[in-house]
């Protein structure tokens, strides 16, 4: 089962008890912090500048041509654990002695909780694109200070090689999948604000239409707000909306491109064969 950002975020703030005033890092369960991680984050935390603003923290990659990986993982839980924690010392070493590559995909966040309670992420959940990026988009949306990016180094994060299996252009969904979806359903999609290459299965699908249904505005001739916007924080929203038309005109070309995709999709689910064929080929 994949968790729901949003599940996840209430997590964080339950184990609270009450304190309304706190910070929540968000990372992905196989990003992995280095010793002085924690002290690091507090450190930039505490700086006068940083006010609400978020970070966002770069991994480091350990390409794994830098690890010596042991030839079987049979045996035991006990061998099991041995190896793990042999792996995991090869990759301390790796870091300390400058064997990492640097990686720009955002995969940990530090938000503060007076950001956190602004919006609501909906049914979008971990694991599959493009989360991340519209977890960024939601953040600028809702603060009024820029967020922190933190680049790859010696006192952040890293990640064990770079396989990213979510992004295999060998993959294709099957032509069966789209027409498990309503027209409407499909058609949302264009509201994601970060929608950039096609689905390569079911859950991506899934995660792009539930992401459009989170950031669709109400009514975009009277009310720009989307469901993403908690009641009460409206305001916010309006006050940075412009910075959202500016990434929708830098993106231009790809909502060209969408169009014409949602086009052979909906020609498809009609029994055209062209257009299928032509959705199996394309790429965003």
């Amino acid at each position: 089962t994949l968790p729901f950002i949003q599940d996840v975020i209430d997590a964080g703030k339950s184990v609270m008890d009450g304190d309304d005033k706190f910070h929540l890092m968000l990372t992905n369960s196989d990003i992995c912090p280095t010793e002085g991680f924690y002290l690091f984050v507090e450190q930039r935390l505490r700086k006068p500048h940083m006010r609400e603003r978020p970070l966002i923290i770069n991994r480091m990659t350990i390409p794994m041509d830098q690890l010596a990986l042991p030839i079987s993982t049979n045996g035991p839980f006990q061998v099991k654990h041995q190896l793990a924690t042999d792996l995991m010392d090869q990759a301390r070493e790796a870091v300390q002695e400058m064997r990492w590559m640097e990686h720009p995909g955002f995969d940990c966040f530090v938000v503060q909780s007076t950001v956190l309670q602004r919006f609501n992420f909906g049914e979008m959940f971990l694991g599959y694109p493009q989360w991340s990026s519209n977890f960024v988009m939601a953040l600028k949306s809702m603060t009024d200070h820029r967020h922190i990016i933190i680049k790859s180094q010696k006192q952040g994060t890293y990640h064990i090689g770079d396989m990213r299996k979510w992004n295999d252009l060998n993959t294709k969904i099957p032509l069966s999948t789209w027409k498990l979806f309503s027209r409407d359903e499909l058609e949302v999609m264009m509201h994601c604000p970060i929608l950039i290459q096609l689905p390569r299965d079911v859950y991506t699908l899934q995660n792009y239409i539930n992401c459009g249904k989170l950031f669709q505005p109400i009514d975009e001739n009277v009310n720009v707000v989307p469901p993403l916007v908690e009641p009460g924080f409206e305001n916010i929203y309006i006050r940075n909306w412009e910075g959202q038309r500016g990434l929708a005109e830098i993106q231009k070309k790809y909502f060209k491109r969408k169009y014409v995709w949602l086009r052979d999709v909906r020609l498809c689910r009609q029994g055209y064969r062209s257009n299928c064929a032509r959705i199996s080929f394309m790429k965003l």
